[in-house]
């Protein structure tokens, strides 16, 4: 059923009119699940705009949004439409960012699929099944979605949502993350955040029980996997890098080492060791063997090297790099100035060879049977973390 509202406003009182307006024909919609389309009868002219709710009027408030995380509304999900590093950086709680590389807007023409829209396929169920109603989206910055930029993903994913979904009101949030944060800071969750609530879980229910594979060579992990024989032996690992002061090199006779003495601190210098661990990787890579690099929580530094040998070896864009490591393991967070060293490196990169935004198969990643390696599952009493070890700082 469709109803038709007609509001009469001056020129002057409608842009101060449509958060009003907007609260008015949402609350409606919430009450009586009924889709409208509004007329602004604009005087003193004869003019007639018709406003359809979906463009002009489908706009959130920073409060709005605070009011709805506050009151913990299951019936709306908030969608983060900007790339992976910012989402990273900080986002607003309960946001889930979206999965759309450049490449994949090029090669669509613009048209996002509902799989890139809300990657979660639990949550993507819920949207198509109804039990959502409204779906809020935010970029960085914009205040008016008429003004987006018709490539960005914050107006091809409202046009692509609306396309795809019947009976959900699809909503923006006026000026976007940036304004959201400076009003509502405790409401946004940050890279730290994040990383501090990782490293405050008990080794027992942390789900990332093995090393992830980056290449086949190259496997990223923490200090447990590190201090685990078994689990080193078993994925026939010849070396490691050890990207931290805190934890041991726990078989030296076992297995070749590169320490790399650096704190996950906003002043550390982590990009001058980034040649020597390419190097250390490559030959292992020439002898037939298989680098694990770990830090202590394998979050932040080892995951930069891994970022960092990726960009250089299979000539990655940062972003890509990025995503690519973060779909192996959804952890990662590496901090801001390890970020900033990170897009440092890229422009240092980008000045010899072109990056590219997507991974393809390169030289550096051969096909191989551990390509879609499945990791044997162990009892946890089979594989302890080291903990009785000390933790010195490995000389």
């Amino acid at each position: 059923m469709y109803i038709c509202v007609f509001l009469y406003f001056t020129p002057a009182s409608v842009s101060s009119s449509l958060e009003l307006i907007h609260k008015l024909l949402y609350n409606l919609y919430r009450h009586s699940q009924t889709y409208f389309t509004s007329s602004l009868l604009l005087a003193p002219t004869t003019t007639i705009s018709s406003l359809s709710i979906p463009t002009y009027l489908s706009f959130f408030s920073p409060r709005d949004l605070s009011e709805m995380i506050t009151t913990r509304d299951s019936a709306s999900l908030v969608l983060d439409c900007r790339p992976f590093l910012h989402f990273n950086e900080g986002h607003i709680m309960t946001a889930q960012n979206i999965h759309c590389p450049p490449i994949l807007k090029r090669r669509s023409g613009g048209f996002i699929s509902l799989e890139n829209i809300v990657p979660d396929e639990s949550r993507r169920l819920q949207l198509t099944s109804g039990q959502y109603e409204s779906v809020i989206l935010y970029d960085q910055d914009t205040n008016v979605l008429a003004d987006a930029a018709k490539d960005s993903n914050l107006y091809l994913v409202f046009k692509s949502l609306n396309q795809q979904i019947e009976n959900v009101a699809v909503f923006y949030l006026s000026g976007g993350y940036t304004s959201f944060k400076h009003i509502f800071p405790r409401l946004c969750i940050s890279e730290r955040i994040l990383l501090d609530s990782y490293l405050d879980k008990p080794s027992g229910t942390n789900y990332l029980v093995h090393p992830v594979e980056i290449l086949s060579h190259v496997f990223l992990g923490d200090h447990c996997h590190a201090s685990n024989m078994e689990l080193l032996k078993k994925l026939g690992m010849t070396a490691v890098i050890n990207v931290s002061r805190s934890c041991n090199n726990y078989f030296p006779d076992e297995f070749r080492y590169l320490t790399i003495p650096v704190e996950d601190s906003q002043y550390a210098d982590l990009s001058s060791w980034f040649q020597k661990a390419i190097t250390f990787i490559d030959q292992e890579k020439h002898l037939g063997g298989r680098v694990l690099v770990h830090c202590h929580a394998g979050v932040s530094r080892s995951a930069t090297v891994c970022l960092a040998y990726l960009m250089q070896c299979d000539g990655l864009a940062l972003d890509s790099a990025f995503e690519y490591v973060q779909s192996r393991r959804s952890v990662i967070s590496p901090n801001l100035n390890f970020m900033r060293q990170l897009q440092d490196f890229e422009k240092e990169l980008s000045e010899t060879t072109p990056l590219k935004s997507s991974y393809l198969k390169s030289p550096c990643r051969p096909e191989t049977q551990f390509t879609n390696f499945c990791f044997p599952e162990f009892r946890t009493s089979s594989l302890p973390c080291n903990h009785n070890s000390p933790l010195a700082s490995p000389t």
